[in-house]
């Protein structure tokens, strides 16, 4: 007897359904090994947050070697070549 086609658009949906199924089944696999989206986020804030830091503290930074070069470069002034002026 052959197959009608209601059989095979059964057969077929069979086979979607099972494809569907085994598909699903190997992206949550390969999934698996990545972060939530909370995870991520999370793990994102406190990259910036230590970024932030950072920039703050080359800021700071900056300030103070500003500072030393202001106090070297009136040194050098009073005292040309690293030496007391002699009279």
């Amino acid at each position: 007897m052959p197959l009608t086609q209601d059989d095979l658009k059964a057969i077929e949906q069979l086979f979607d359904h099972v494809l569907d199924q085994k598909l699903e089944e190997k992206l949550n696999e390969k999934l698996a090994s990545f972060p939530t989206k909370d995870e991520f986020f999370s793990s994102m804030d406190q990259i910036l947050g230590e970024l932030k830091t950072a920039r703050e503290e080359r800021t700071v930074q900056a300030h103070h070697v500003r500072g030393h070069e202001d106090r070297v470069t009136a040194l050098e002034d009073i005292h040309p070549g690293g030496q007391h002026p002699t009279n």
